[in-house]
């Protein structure tokens, strides 16, 4: 990993820098959340998406970030979240040919973090979210994961929609979480078609 302040003087050789703002005040606001592109900007900033940058000013602010973070990078949980999200995507490759794969990293801070989960399908990333979960309730993080996967991402990526009821083909199913305490897909035409996530078309 490249120092910061080299990174930093890069940084400001490309004119993404301005000329008030010092490396450790940088720093210290990257460590705790910081939008990078407003702290560089200092008190002139610009609002958010104002900005065009290169692609390696992206991956210089990237590379910047994670120096600043590097003492807190170590501190998250010791195991990413408890959720059994391959049913989820076996369900998708059953039904709609798509390969889904998941991965999880933990975004240290100075006062905690969060875990982000990055999504690909067939193989393109999409995008990813930041998420709460944890161990103790994996059944609870797939409704979650997969309400928020449907929403964002699945419903618009499937032609068609996903996921649709196989009895009732023309109504989207969502994710619930059932009597027995397994995530379910639920048929909003007719609630005794659930299936539990992981059997859809089976």
């Amino acid at each position: 990993m490249r120092d910061g302040r080299d990174i930093f003087a890069e940084l400001q050789q490309s004119g993404l820098v301005v000329s008030d703002v010092g490396y450790d005040a940088v720093m210290a606001d990257l460590v705790n959340g910081a939008p990078p592109i407003l702290v560089l900007g200092g008190s002139h900033g610009p609002a958010i998406g104002t900005r065009v940058i290169s692609i390696r000013q992206r991956q210089l602010l990237d590379e910047l970030v994670a120096v600043a973070r590097v003492p807190f990078s170590k501190s998250g949980p010791a195991q990413p979240p408890a959720v059994p999200w391959q049913r989820l995507a076996d369900d998708l490759r059953r039904t709609a040919g798509r390969k889904l794969d998941l991965a999880f990293h933990w975004e240290g801070y100075r006062d905690g973090g969060y875990w982000m989960c990055e999504l690909s399908l067939d193989g393109v990333a999409q995008g990813g979210c930041n998420v709460d979960w944890g161990q103790a309730d994996p059944e609870g993080s797939l409704v979650d994961l997969a309400d928020r996967l449907c929403e964002g991402w699945l419903h618009e990526e499937v032609w068609g929609g996903w996921p649709m009821c196989v009895k009732h083909p023309t109504r989207p199913m969502w994710a619930e979480m059932g009597e027995s305490g397994r995530a379910m897909w639920g048929c909003e035409a007719d609630h005794s078609d659930a299936v539990e996530i992981g059997q859809l078309g089976l």
